[in-house]
């Protein structure tokens, strides 16, 4: 049986990142830092700290109120709009909402496997495609990060079956 791997896990911005302008410039900037409103949101390339120093992010963001008591309102960066994820390899490229991924991913795996299509933010679920390295995949819907309704899969020889997939089993799937 093909092994299908969950959506990556994106770390938040969260309290501090380093934010990566153009090429050379490298500054650490606490979300509190964040006054303007010209600062507020934007287009950015983020380098993730400490345990996260390999992974980045690259496209829209904004920054929220954390908390809402008036003395203890702190202002956090997250990613917002259009944006690429790169953790080890795997990228991930989607719109995002409050930090979340939203709507239909792109996502490509080291092995050469890919998915493309709905996600609930953390799991394949709805209609999308998955190509395993080998150049076989599944196509239809998805549910709980399970190949589950009706779809088609192509094995790697070509060899096409459609029916209905009932938790990861089906018409074709070894």
């Amino acid at each position: 049986m093909h092994q299908t791997p969950t959506l990556p896990k994106t770390p938040p911005i969260g309290v501090s990142a380093t934010l990566v302008q153009g090429d050379t410039d490298v500054i650490e900037r606490e979300p509190e830092e964040v006054e303007s409103a010209e600062e507020a949101s934007g287009v950015e390339s983020f380098h993730f700290l400490e345990e996260h120093s390999d992974v980045t992010y690259q496209g829209g963001f904004t920054t929220i109120l954390a908390e809402d008591s008036e003395e203890n309102s702190i202002r956090r960066r997250v990613r917002q709009g259009e944006g690429t994820y790169r953790d080890k390899g795997t990228s991930l490229t989607c719109t995002w909402e409050e930090d979340q991924p939203a709507g239909p991913v792109h996502i490509d795996y080291p092995s050469g496997a890919k998915y493309v299509g709905e996600s609930d933010g953390v799991l394949y679920h709805g209609q999308g495609r998955y190509t395993w390295a080998d150049g076989s995949w599944y196509e239809g819907e998805w549910y709980k990060n399970k190949i589950h309704g009706k779809g088609k899969y192509c094995n790697k020889d070509g060899q096409m079956f459609e029916g209905i997939y009932y938790s990861n089993t089906g018409p074709g799937l070894p």
